[in-house]
């Protein structure tokens, strides 16, 4: 490989900046400005020095454009090296993170799916203490309703046995009873009729 193109432009640069052998020096008469022009040498639009006295050939300038042309295709392959060496190595430094973001992502689903089961297993619960629940309001309803069955049979008897043994005086509070009711009854009918 040459010398890359931008380090003979660096040194072209600085040599340009030496006194010239060929530099004419100047008159006596003449203008201090134009004394300022010796020894410096002058350069094209590409920043290479340029003789005065010295006209390329076209050969010559194929010759150059060619050297230029090499150097700048090799100095694309060094960056394009280098590129490709950068994302190398940018792909190694991102590998652990896309593991370990993989790796938090499988957690988290394994997370969702344990909340999931335990949501699972707490509604299950819920269902099954609310069941036993309705099944012993249930029964207790029953206990209750069996309880008043027997203290109505059981008041039954004893109405019945006290008419047996006191038919009489049975017939009077049945009387007195009827009578007592009766009242109440007309006495709600005028309250009602009053308001009106």
């Amino acid at each position: 490989m040459g010398t890359p193109w931008r380090l003979r432009r660096r040194q072209a640069q600085s040599a340009a900046y030496e006194p010239c052998v060929r530099a004419p020096t100047p008159e006596p008469g003449r203008h201090a400005q134009h004394s300022s022009l010796a020894g410096r040498r002058s350069f094209g639009k590409n920043g290479d020095p340029m003789d005065n006295d010295h006209t390329k050939t076209p050969s010559e300038l194929a010759d150059e454009a060619r050297e230029l042309g090499r150097e700048a295709a090799e100095s694309v392959q060094g960056y394009a090296a280098a590129a490709k060496q950068t994302a190398d190595l940018a792909a190694q430094s991102i590998r652990p993170q896309i593991d370990e973001a993989a790796r938090l992502g499988r957690d988290a689903i394994a997370d969702a799916r344990s909340y999931a089961r335990d949501a699972g297993q707490t509604a299950k619960a819920a269902v099954d203490a609310g069941r036993a629940y309705a099944r012993d309001a249930v029964n207790a309803a029953g206990r209750k309703l069996e309880d008043l069955k027997s203290q109505a049979a059981e008041a039954k008897d004893k109405g019945a046995r006290y008419v047996m043994d006191d038919p009489v005086r049975a017939v009077m509070f049945a009387v007195a009873g009827g009578a007592l009711l009766t009242a109440l009854f007309l006495a709600a009918m005028r309250s009602d009729r009053r308001r009106d």
